[in-house]
Order: C-alpha cells, then structure tokens, then sequence
C-alpha cells in the first residue's frame, strides 16, 4: 500500500500557516502537546496514516457502517494532520497543532464530501453517547446548500464557512 503524506490534501504551506496563526510552536515548547485531549474529526473519514494511527481512539462510520477507519475522500484526513499530525512522515518537518492528542474519527461526508444534516446529527449524537466529554469536535465542512431533491446537504469542496442550518 502506498501511503501519501496527510499534508498533500491542502499543502504543506496550509499546515504551516494554521500552526503560526495559533502559536503552536510556542505551546509546544512549554510541553503542551494535546496528551489525553481527544479530537473527533467530523468529516469524510480518517485514514489510518502513521502520523496518528496508534492514536485513534474511536471510529463511527454514519454512511455505511464500516467497522475500520478509512477515508474515501483525504480531507477527513488532512484535517485530523493538522489537528493532530506527529510529524513522523516528514520527518518532524509537519507537525499538527496537538500532535499527542488521540484522535475518534466520525464519517459524515462521503467520496465527494457531501452529507446531510441527518448524518451529520447521527455523527455528533455518536460523539455525545459514546466518547469522553472532554472530546473537540473539528468539522471539515463547508458552505450549506440545498440539494436538487430539497434535502439539505453540506458540501466540503466548497470552501464556504461551515453552517448547519440555512
């Protein structure tokens, strides 16, 4: 299996343009690195990559029910190096922002990063009934539309701001 690196999603630039804009190499240097923090990545998916692999803690697929991580998408995955990346894979070069956090990954969006509220919802309710309380939720999604068949959906490729309700 050929595994690529969690910051192509976006960019190795993006990765170090989130880190600068939280100051997390200064938090980092006072030894504040996300241990024992959970972060639920709400997005397409999480690709067990070896930056956070040992660190996933939970998984809840709301589309299809699959028992394993995985992500048909990427950006599930790139969010979760950013918030959570060790930077094993580059060599410490691309480090997230809480890089000992564990990581619960809850599929809501599908291959193309579209899902509903209803998935959504289920995802969160997941979250609530089953992880600690302590949990963050990180959503990758984007800007709200409506679809052709009047269901509301999101849409991750977007890039518009995150919204539930219209």
């Amino acid at each position: 299996m050929h595994i690529l690196p969690i910051y192509s999603y976006g960019g190795s630039q993006q990765m170090n343009r989130v880190r600068k804009a939280v100051f997390s190499e200064a938090v980092h240097k006072q030894g504040i690195l996300g241990k024992g923090i959970g972060v639920a990545i709400v997005d397409t998916g999480l690709f067990p990559h070896p930056d956070y692999r040992s660190r996933i803690t939970g998984w809840y697929d709301a589309l299809y029910q699959k028992p394993a991580p995985y992500d048909d998408n990427g950006h599930g995955s790139h969010v979760a190096g950013i918030a959570a990346g060790a930077g094993t894979f580059s060599h410490g070069k691309y480090k997230g922002i809480a890089p000992q956090a564990n990581l619960i990954g809850v599929k809501v969006l599908n291959s193309k990063g579209n899902g509903t509220i209803h998935d959504i919802m289920n995802g969160l309710q997941w979250i609530l009934k089953n992880q600690a309380t302590d949990a963050l939720v990180l959503t990758g999604i984007g800007e709200c539309q409506k679809a052709i068949d009047g269901i509301d959906c999101l849409d991750s490729q977007t890039g518009g701001p995150s919204c539930f309700l219209h």
